[in-house]
């Protein structure tokens, strides 16, 4: 999946949390773009 840090554009986390790409972003610590994001099952 590609989002734009920069938007307000709507995503659902793995978690099931509703937010936007910025926020989540945000929330994870990103800072450079590409990223390469992995998620385990149990996130």
């Amino acid at each position: 999946m590609r989002l734009d840090l920069d938007a307000e554009t709507p995503v659902v986390a793995p978690a099931g949390i509703r937010t936007t790409a910025r926020d989540w972003g945000r929330e994870l610590d990103i800072h450079w773009a590409p990223t390469l994001l992995f998620f385990d099952e149990i996130w």
